[in-house]
């Protein structure tokens, strides 16, 4: 099942460098921060790009904000954020994917800033 969020509008905030000169509702966050494809990781840094090989299963692009639905070799499927790097072309394509922990805020109701997975790039397989 998907990790879904309803967005009524979404844009990427400003990273910070490293942890340390984190705000203390940066740190906060990143220490609750999960993701489906690091099960039990506890150490997330700002700016720290991952990698792993997903197959791109939806591209939305319609709105204020862009995402990919993806899945993993191992069945985990999730949405990654992007700023327009994807293309309706990209969808049923396995890739390897950079992302790293990004922050977003969400507009609306608390207007509150979240984390989640952020596209860096990708390369096709």
């Amino acid at each position: 099942m998907y990790n879904l969020f309803f967005l009524l509008g979404i844009c990427t905030l400003p990273f910070s460098p490293q942890t340390p000169n984190a705000s203390q509702q940066e740190v906060a966050l990143l220490k609750a921060f999960a993701s489906d494809l690091r099960p039990g990781k506890t150490d997330w840094q700002f700016n720290e790009v991952h990698t792993d090989t997903l197959k791109l299963l939806e591209f939305v692009g319609d709105y204020d904000y862009f995402y990919g639905y993806f899945e993993s070799k191992s069945g985990v499927k999730l949405i990654i954020f992007e700023n327009e790097k994807l293309a309706p072309s990209d969808v049923n394509k396995t890739m390897i994917v950079h992302w790293q922990v990004g922050r977003f805020y969400q507009a609306g109701e608390g207007e509150a800033p979240f984390l989640a997975e952020q596209l860096v790039s990708y390369e096709e397989l």
